[in-house]
C-alpha cells in the first residue's frame, strides 16, 4: 500500500510539473506576442509622423530640405497634399534668397565647397499638374550676376536664409 500511495503521489507531484511546464509555456508565448504587438503599433504611430527635416521659403511652397549627409535641397511642397515634396533642385545648397516672385540659389559640390553653380527659379501661380516653376541654369558667377541686373533682382531686397 506504502508502494502505491508513493506510486499516485509521484504521479501528481511530476504530472503537475509537466502541466506547469506547458502553463508556463504558453504564459511567455503570449507574453512575447504582446510585446511584439505593442513595438508593431508604436512603430505605425511612430510612422505616421513626418519627420522630414525642412524649412519653408516665407509663405511660399518651397522647403529647403535637409537629406542624406546633411546635403540640403530645394523641393515643392503640392498644397493639397501634406506630405509630398518634389525635388526643385537637388544638391547641396549654400546659399539661398528669395522674394514673391524669384528664388536665387547657390549650390556647392557635395564633396567640396566648390561652386557648382547658380539658379534663378522663377515662381509661377500654381498649376493641375507639374511643379510652377521656371528654373535658369547658370554656370558662372559673371552669367548669374549679368541674369540678375536684367531681372531687377537685389539680394540685399530679398530675403534670406
Amino acid at each position: 500500500m506504502k508502494e502505491l500511495s508513493l506510486v499516485i503521489h509521484i504521479n501528481f507531484i511530476f504530472g503537475n510539473q509537466q502541466k506547469n511546464s506547458s502553463m508556463k509555456k504558453n504564459v511567455v508565448l503570449i507574453l512575447i506576442l504582446s510585446i511584439l504587438l505593442i513595438v508593431f503599433i508604436f512603430g505605425m504611430f511612430l510612422g505616421s509622423f513626418n519627420f522630414t527635416n525642412s524649412k519653408r521659403l516665407g509663405k511660399t511652397n518651397y522647403y529647403l530640405v535637409k537629406g542624406a549627409a546633411n546635403v540640403v535641397g530645394l523641393y515643392y511642397k503640392y498644397p493639397e497634399m501634406s506630405d509630398m515634396f518634389v525635388g526643385v533642385l537637388e544638391g547641396h545648397i549654400t546659399d539661398i534668397y528669395w522674394n514673391e516672385q524669384y528664388i536665387l540659389v547657390t549650390q556647392c559640390a557635395i564633396n567640396s565647397d566648390s561652386i557648382r553653380g547658380y539658379y534663378i527659379i522663377k515662381m509661377l501661380p500654381p498649376v493641375e499638374t507639374g511643379v510652377p516653376y521656371e528654373k535658369i541654369s547658370i554656370f558662372s558667377k559673371e552669367e548669374y550676376e549679368q541674369k540678375k541686373k536684367e531681372l531687377r533682382l537685389n539680394e540685399k531686397e530679398m530675403k534670406h536664409n
